[in-house]
């Protein structure tokens, strides 16, 4: 099952609010056990034993939107040892203030949401080209929400080392235009149905990403 193209909006207040906020780093992880839970971490993705998919047979869908038509694409997409490699242009050149493009990726090949509940923080291996600041929303079940972009969402400044970072579950807080249509992470957790991972820096030059093992921790 196909994930949903969102097409949101993050203030500038957001992005201050959450860069100071930000997630603090961990020592690299080690290889990644096998998909499921390990103790106290689940694995909802992680990368490396298959050509095109996770190693739980998810695809990475592309996702791109931006506020005019045509400013912002996947470029490609490809796994790289144990990382997904994603590139990807946001631009302005017919003059949009926001945008964003990256992959949104399920916990199998069948999108078979996940009760997170029991949860306190997502470990993410991230890096990209040039500092960046990168937005992680966690997607429940709902279309109609996930189309408006009214789930919970983290943003995350990363720079070009391979980092394994800790991110609270409580950082992630919806949309605020959302209004009535947003959805908070204590009520998304008990059905999440895929992970999104986007680039919303816009530039002239393409950017690029690296997406590693993504864990749940309790």
């Amino acid at each position: 099952m196909r994930p949903f193209c969102l097409p949101a909006r993050t203030t500038p207040l957001a992005l201050c609010l959450s860069l100071f906020l930000g997630a603090c780093a961990s020592p690299a992880a080690g290889p990644a056990g096998p998909a499921g839970s390990t103790g106290s971490a689940l694995v909802f993705a992680d990368f490396g034993q298959q050509a095109a998919t996770s190693n739980q047979g998810a695809e990475p869908w592309p996702l791109a939107y931006a506020e005019r038509r045509g400013d912002a694409w996947v470029i490609s997409q490809q796994i790289e040892g144990d990382a997904l490699t994603v590139r990807t242009q946001v631009g302005n050149a017919r003059g949009s203030q926001w945008g964003g493009a990256g992959i949104s990726i399920a916990a199998d090949a069948s999108a078979h949401p996940q009760d997170l509940s029991a949860y306190k923080s997502l470990r993410v291996r991230l890096a990209a080209t040039g500092p960046r600041v990168l937005r992680l929303r966690l997607v429940g079940q709902d279309e109609r929400i996930a189309n408006l972009g009214c789930y919970p969402m983290a943003l995350q400044a990363v720079g070009p080392e391979m980092q394994s970072l800790e991110i609270p579950l409580s950082r992630f807080q919806p949309e605020a235009w959302c209004g009535e249509n947003m959805r908070r992470v204590r009520d998304t957790l008990p059905q999440v149905r895929s992970v999104e991972v986007v680039d919303m820096s816009i530039r002239s030059e393409p950017g690029q990403f690296r997406l590693g093992t993504i864990e749940f921790l309790r």
